[in-house]
């Protein structure tokens, strides 16, 4: 029986854990892809891109890659 609350507990815990990490790499996420926008005007600007929208696409896809997403 106690085996049997142990697995139980164990599970609910991993499951928990894994829903917890990942609302945190959401935010990460979601922070980067914010600042992502301030660095495309930057790159922009200083003319490393002729586009902001291509500037801009290309940092969220590196940020999406890096972190496995999509």
């Amino acid at each position: 029986m106690t085996t049997l609350v142990l697995n139980y507990s164990t599970s609910l815990l991993e499951s928990i854990w894994e829903k917890l990490k990942g609302i945190g790499i959401s935010f990460i996420v979601a922070r980067q892809m914010s600042v992502n926008a301030e660095c495309a005007r930057f790159l922009v600007r200083n003319g490393e891109f002729k586009d902001y929208h291509e500037a801009l696409y290309t940092l969220n896809q590196n940020v999406l890659k890096e972190w496995g997403l999509k």
